[in-house]
């Protein structure tokens, strides 16, 4: 490479030293110059420069400076100047490799003005107020690959663009010349591609405002034809209408953004036959809404790798039916539908729900989406972040497929609450899995069968703890595919019940991800995060281990308070506990009270011990039921043989108007006397509406102390008898007994 000389220098330092770096901040150079060059830099620091650095392998380092005059001489020279008041374009070394001009008024490029550089590749004229490119503007760079025009003063016409002003950029592969002078009516499209465009023949990229002139001329024009590597064509301002014919003129097409533009009509058959790796038409503006549709037709038409429709379909809350069918042919691998107003995407009912065989990437985050169903077999990547998707994934899946390739899916930021449990089923080969900013609680899904997840991405959701179940389930997917879980944004709870829970965490650290960011909060409201909490959980555990004594201390008390209350109720109740067993077990449909007495089966039940047999038999049968009518129910004689004695008591009770009870010193004895006594007594409270059916008979004598409480209240409260062992006592006996009975 030649020398620099000291007369270049001394031109370069117009930029880099006098009046313009006096003022305003450093010129960045990469420079590189022999250490054998014994270069003269006084030149350059005749005034104060704050420093001069380069910028190497994204690290800068100062080169020089007032002290240090050695260049590294390995580096190639980056001058900028890019805000600097500039208005003409000085000499710069010939080694300059990058040049920044850009934000500079410089308004005319002249003949020779990069004369010298002749190993410069980049330049960049950003906004330089240029109106006019002379003949020669370009003459020396031989070796450009990469030309930034952006100016709002340049108009494409021959004007500005003078006949063979390209043509020494014999390697240009990179142009952008956007944001041109659009509103000019001295636009000349077919002048610009045939006599100025056509000569950059090495050109591969270029960036471009896309519109028709005035004589309806389209600024892709026939010259074109010429540039047989341009692959990339970026819209830059756009306006047009997109015919069969727009693209004819650049038929090695690979890659055609049109971002933001406006087209005023959209034509069938623009796309057929066209084979893309690369078609963004992102917010594109149809003017009329029926070419959305044609547009999506047109899709089909068309090879394409990959298609970005983002913010397309904006003003449509679904996708047309068959959408993803008629796209099919393209061959599609990647396709990008966010930030559109899409509401339902399939249902997975038809054969319209079915995705591209070759799609591998489908992204439709950034919608509205409620409802979302495909067959998916061989979708590799799934992106559903931001919709809202958090009541449809409770009991349904997006996939209905029964296997798939899915290998990354996200679900961030879908207001999730809840996933059911065999969501991710058929997930073979999932690796990643991203659940973040929702308002789960717990891993409701089932993991256990996602043996290749390596990532579960939980973080800034609600969750407090695991429980036992989703720690074993998560225990499994670390011994199988050593996966990594990442938590950190929600608040932990720090307490003796998510104690295990965090003894645990700590035990499986290594597989958490962003531990540092991971808080735990005290009932207190104190919050500590979990990279210091080991010393913590030492703490924690011997506060647990006195709570869980009080606890236990406590819960014995509450047992006991409740055994004893329980056992008072039951001891005081338990007639009226045992009426009601006796009576569900008899199995006898007589809980509401009788109000037809004919409907009894006897009169009375007489109750007796056994020393009082010989009276009951000679003579009260006799006397009662003798002439009367009256019928009496006697154990001895009328209780069903081979049922429990306790039913027969109770249902001869149930069956009878009246209960007399023969009370004596055996009776009171009698476990099963008292048990007939209390059974008359519930039945008399419980069946009968509080009506008296109980009349009490003492055949001995017997004061209030030989009587039971409960009998003695009866007696206090009711009529009895005593039976008076005289003969003519016993004549009056029975006629008020039989007068009790009739």
């Amino acid at each position: 490479m030649p020398e620099s000389t000291d007369a270049e220098r001394e031109h370069a330092k117009g930029c880099l030293v006098e009046k313009v770096c006096i003022e305003t901040s450093t010129c960045y150079q990469h420079s590189r110059y022999s250490n054998s060059k014994k270069t003269n830099l006084k030149h350059l620091l005749r005034k104060p420069v704050y420093s001069i650095e380069y910028e190497r392998n994204n690290r800068k380092t100062t080169i020089f400076d007032t002290k240090k005059k050695q260049v590294d001489e390995n580096s190639n020279l980056h001058v900028n100047c890019s805000s600097r008041n500039v208005r003409s374009i000085p000499t710069f070394p010939s080694e300059t490799y990058y040049l920044d001009l850009s934000l500079n008024p410089i308004g005319i490029i002249k003949n020779s003005s990069f004369g010298n550089l002749h190993y410069l590749q980049e330049l960049n004229l950003f906004f330089c107020g240029i109106k006019v490119l002379e003949p020669d503007a370009f003459i020396g760079l031989k070796k450009l690959r990469k030309l930034y025009l952006q100016t709002y003063q340049l108009t494409f016409n021959l004007q500005s663009f003078p006949k063979g002003v390209f043509r020494p950029l014999k390697h240009l592969t990179y142009m952008n010349v956007i944001n041109t002078n659009i509103d000019s009516l001295e636009l000349n499209f077919a002048s610009f591609s045939q006599y100025v465009i056509s000569d950059l023949l090495s050109l591969n990229t270029l960036i471009i405002d896309l519109f028709h002139d005035d004589a309806g001329a389209f600024i892709l024009g026939k010259g074109f034809l010429s540039l047989k590597r341009l692959r990339v064509v970026q819209a830059g301002l756009c306006y047009m209408d997109f015919n069969n014919r727009s693209l004819e003129n650049v038929p090695y097409l690979e890659s055609f953004d049109l971002s933001c533009c406006t087209l005023t009509s959209y034509e069938v058959g623009a796309l057929r036959g066209r084979k893309f790796k690369y078609l963004n038409f992102n917010a594109v503006y149809m003017m009329k809404n029926d070419d959305y549709w044609d547009m999506v037709t047109d899709l089909g038409t068309a090879k394409i790798d990959i298609l970005v429709l983002t913010a397309t379909f904006h003003i449509y809350s679904f996708l047309p039916k068959s959408f993803f069918v008629t796209l099919s042919p393209s061959g599609l691998t990647e396709i990008y539908l966010n930030d559109n107003s899409v509401i339902e995407a399939g249902t997975g009912s038809t054969g319209d729900d079915i995705l591209p065989s070759t799609l591998n990437y489908l992204d439709l985050s950034g919608n509205q989406i409620t409802e979302i169903r495909y067959f998916m077999q061989n979708l590799s990547y799934l992106n559903l972040e931001r919709n809202n998707l958090g009541i449809y994934l409770k009991s349904k899946r997006y996939s209905a497929s029964d296997v798939n390739n899915l290998t990354e899916v996200n679900l961030s930021f879908n207001k999730l609450y809840y996933l059911m449990f065999s969501l991710f089923y058929g997930h073979a080969k999932l690796e990643k899995l991203n659940l973040n900013n929702n308002f789960l609680m717990d891993v409701t899904f089932n993991v256990s069968n996602l043996y290749t997840l390596k990532v579960l991405d939980m973080s800034n959701n609600r969750i407090q703890s695991f429980g036992r179940k989703t720690m074993d389930s998560l225990d499994k997917c670390f011994h199988k595919s050593d996966m990594q879980i990442d938590i950190s944004g929600n608040v932990l709870q720090c307490s003796c019940g998510t104690l295990p829970f965090l003894k645990w965490i700590i035990d499986k650290r290594r597989y958490f991800r962003r531990m540092k960011n991971m808080i735990c909060k005290f009932s207190n409201g104190t919050e500590l995060t979990l990279a210091s909490f080991r010393n913590t959980i030492f703490l924690l555990e011997k506060g647990c281990s006195s709570y869980t004594a009080l606890l236990i201390g406590i819960s014995i008390s509450i047992i006991t308070t409740v055994i004893i209350v329980t056992v008072g109720l039951v001891y005081r109740y338990r007639w009226r506990l045992r009426y009601i067993y006796y009576m569900t077990r008899s199995k006898y449909k007589r809980y509401k009270k009788v109000e037809n007495e004919q409907s009894y089966k006897y009169d009375a039940f007489i109750s007796y011990a056994d020393n009082e047999r010989t009276f009951i038999i000679k003579n009260c049968i006799p006397i009662l039921e003798g002439g009367t009518g009256i019928k009496l129910c006697i154990h001895q004689r009328d209780f069903v043989p081979g049922e429990e004695i306790t039913h027969n008591i109770t249902n001869s009770i149930h069956e009878s108007r009246k209960t007399i009870c023969v009370i004596t010193r055996s009776f009171i004895e009698s476990y099963y006397c008292m048990f007939e006594f209390n059974m008359a007594r519930m039945e008399s409270i419980y069946s009968r509406g509080g009506q008296n059916i109980l009349f009490l008979v003492f055949y001995e004598q017997l004061g209030p102390q030989d009587l039971p409480l409960v009998m003695l209240e009866l007696v206090q409260q009711n009529s009895y008898i005593e039976y008076p062992n005289d003969e003519q006592g016993n004549i009056v006996f029975w006629e008020k007994l039989k007068d009790v009975l009739s």
